[in-house]
Parts: C-alpha cells; structure tokens; sequence
C-alpha cells in the first residue's frame, strides 16, 4: 500500500520546507562565524600582551568563518595574515613560549565563547 497523491505532495512541502529553514540557517550561522572572527580578531589585536616591535603579529591576527568539507562552519581566530601578508611564522611560539606569557588566542576564545554560543542559539531559534 503506497502513499496517496496527496500525501506525497505534504511529504514534498514538508522536506522543502526543510530544507528551507535548514538554508536560512545555514546563512546565519557563516554571518554568526564572521561576525565572531572578526570581533575576536579586535579583540586579540585590542588585547594581546605583548608590545609591538614591528607589528607583524598584530597585523596579522585575523578571523573568520570556515566551513569544513563535512558541513560544519566555524569562526576562525588566529595569526592567519590577510589579503596583504601571511601571518606571521611565530605565532606559535608567542602562544606557548614563555609558559603563555604572551598568548592571547586562549583568552580571546575564553572571552568570545559565551557571545558565539548566544550568537549560534538565537540564529537557530529565529529559524526553528
């Protein structure tokens, strides 16, 4: 026993609607992960410890969104460089060296984390 004309064309307006909301979902959490990186990325420029000497590492924290082959999007925070530069090699090392001394990319994910959650909650109860 098969499923009527009619049911199949609720079952067809059920998944496009879906997939609808999946959509619009899926926009507003790359908006929400921009957002995010790049207000992290102020935060750590804003923030850092260390003073700048030739202001390689400032210049070059960056952030944005990033969506992995799975489908999984994430804000992006680091020493990345931009359209004009690369980052800076070191970064590394001013996050760990020193015993953290001078790291801030655990700090700013510390203080982005709350905003990034609240951020990615209201987007999905807008939607859903």
């Amino acid at each position: 026993m098969g499923l009527s004309a009619a049911q199949l064309g609720q079952l067809a307006n059920i998944a496009n609607h879906a997939a609808a909301k999946y959509n619009a979902t899926e926009r507003k959490a790359i908006t929400v992960c921009n957002n995010i990186g790049e207000r992290g990325a102020q935060f750590a420029k804003d923030n850092h410890p260390w003073k700048n000497r030739t202001g390689a590492a400032h210049k070059s924290l960056n952030g944005f969104h990033v969506e992995y082959a799975n489908g999984f999007h994430t804000a992006r925070i680091g020493y990345l460089g931009d359209a004009t530069n690369d980052g800076v090699k070191y970064g590394f090392w001013l996050e760990v060296r020193w015993s953290g001394k001078y790291q801030i990319l655990t700090t700013t994910m510390r203080a982005m984390q709350a905003e990034f959650i609240e951020a990615v909650k209201s987007a999905v109860r807008e939607e859903w």
